[in-house]
């Protein structure tokens, strides 16, 4: 069962259906409006795509959050030094690691001394979000706020609890 976001976060992933972009976009635009210290923040930040990837639902969220608010789009300032590979069918204590071959780094002139928020359309384990926000402190970042559009109902990926 999905809730209406959960619904509205596959139609716009899956099917790239614009009007649950939209949809999804203005929730997340209200959502960082009434929360304080994220409408106070210096720019957003999408969670990386593999470069080769066609269509990134947190990468275009990010583009319309940032047109409507003025905010700068900071999701360009990241690089990949190495392969990025899926790890999504990673189990949790293996994502770390993928992240690192991935060799993730922001550009410091972009990122250094900025409150940014951190956009990612799933939150499963956490480990995603956790590895990007590292590199966003490593590479200056005064703090870093998470923002995602959905929390998983299954997170079997963190621990050893199979479906049976």
């Amino acid at each position: 069962h999905r809730t209406a976001i959960g619904q509205l976060e596959v139609q716009a992933k899956h099917q790239q259906d614009p009007d649950a972009i939209a949809q999804l976009a203005s929730m997340i635009k209200a959502l960082i409006q009434d929360i304080g210290h994220l409408s106070q923040c210096d720019g957003i930040v999408a969670v990386p795509p593999a470069p080769e990837k066609p269509f990134d639902l947190p990468c275009t969220l990010a583009n319309i959050l940032c047109t409507a608010s003025g905010k700068p789009n900071l999701t360009g300032a990241a690089g990949f030094g190495g392969q990025k590979e899926s790890l999504k069918d990673l189990p949790v204590a293996e994502k770390w690691s993928g992240w690192d071959a991935s060799c993730l780094c922001y550009d410091q002139d972009m990122i250094s001394g900025k409150s940014i928020v951190l956009l990612d359309d799933k939150y499963q384990s956490g480990a995603t979000m956790h590895y990007v926000a590292s590199a966003l402190l490593v590479a200056g970042a005064s703090e870093v706020h998470g923002l995602t559009v959905v929390k998983t109902l299954r997170d079997t990926d963190n621990s050893d609890v199979t479906d049976d």
